[in-house]
């Protein structure tokens, strides 16, 4: 996972911030080198976002921090209402985007002349609960502009009087829910960046190239600091979650077995068919079969294997 490592002092500062409700079939507008980083946070929904020819899906609870010198564009349209919380910033220092948490030169110091220390923020990430409340009621202090429907732009918010040190302290605060420490295990952060990212986007085509790019190490790095975290392999791991889904999909909607497989980003029917049954022992129609028989009891793979096929 790519991390943004900011050399302080000087402190990145706030520049404005909104929010943004988009109704399915919208899609988010590229830009390039805006010259700010761009914080997303989505609250429910999900955005579809390519950054620096990386793609991302968005989902509630999730932020990504767009690059302030790259391209960023949609890769399709939102689905379904996606609600999320932007905000502008830059940071005048040195900053460094890398896989690994950077460390500062240090220099000499006296009382005159403070020490430079790090920010390092994962510039994709996914905060629980607690922090999730606490971001929105930073955020919500924060929202210096709301939407014109008339203009297709943002109008200040005229009645918001805050000093911008009061703005910068609430900022300041926001990125504390979001940077990242060391950890005693190297490979604890990055093992569990990859689960999540795994997590957010196994509907999409996933191989150990593209989380090589994401990530920025080599294949070999990756399977054996995922292995030695999760006591599995990178494609077994990223089968169970999608085969989780299937089985949601499968219970819950009328899709045909193949437009489950690729819902859940299977390459083929074939292929979910194949690894659904080396899992569970039957094949995803018999499991659908059978949980309509169960109608939510404890799923029994031994009611199938004394009945024959359907």
């Amino acid at each position: 996972m790519s991390i943004l490592n900011m050399t302080i002092p000087p402190f990145p500062y706030y520049i404005t911030a909104g929010d943004t409700l988009y109704s399915p079939g919208t899609v988010h507008r590229g830009r390039i080198n805006i010259g700010a980083f761009d914080l997303i946070f989505v609250e429910y929904g999900e955005l579809y976002l390519t950054d620096d020819s990386v793609p991302y899906t968005i989902s509630g609870g999730n932020y990504l921090i767009l690059s302030a010198d790259g391209r960023h564009f949609a890769q399709k349209p939102v689905d379904r209402s996606t609600l999320f919380h932007w905000l502008h910033f830059k940071h005048s220092g040195q900053y460094v985007v890398s896989a690994h948490l950077e460390h500062p030169v240090r220099k000499k110091y006296s009382l005159y002349n403070k020490a430079p220390e790090m920010i390092s923020i994962p510039m994709f990430g996914h905060l629980d609960d607690e922090r999730q409340q606490e971001y929105l009621r930073l955020h919500r202090s924060l929202v210096s502009v709301i939407p014109d429907p008339d203009r297709h732009t943002y109008v200040p918010i005229e009645n918001r009087h805050r000093s911008s040190i009061a703005s910068q302290r609430l900022f300041l605060h926001l990125l504390e829910l979001l940077k990242t420490e060391e950890k005693s295990g190297a490979g604890d952060w990055l093992a569990d960046s990859i689960m999540a990212y795994l997590e957010q986007c196994y509907n999409q085509p996933i191989t150990l190239e593209l989380l090589s790019q994401v990530f920025n190490f080599s294949s070999a790095h990756i399977l054996r600091v995922f292995k030695k975290e999760y006591g599995m392999s990178v494609i077994e791991s990223l089968n169970q979650i999608r085969l989780s889904n299937a089985k949601e999909l499968l219970q819950g909607s009328s899709l045909s077995i193949g437009e489950v497989a690729a819902e859940v980003g299977f390459s083929s029917s074939a292929y979910f068919d194949r690894v659904f049954k080396k899992q569970n022992g039957i094949s995803p129609r018999e499991y659908r079969f059978a949980e309509k028989i169960n109608k939510g009891k404890p799923f029994r793979t031994d009611h199938y294997n004394q009945g024959g096929s359907i």
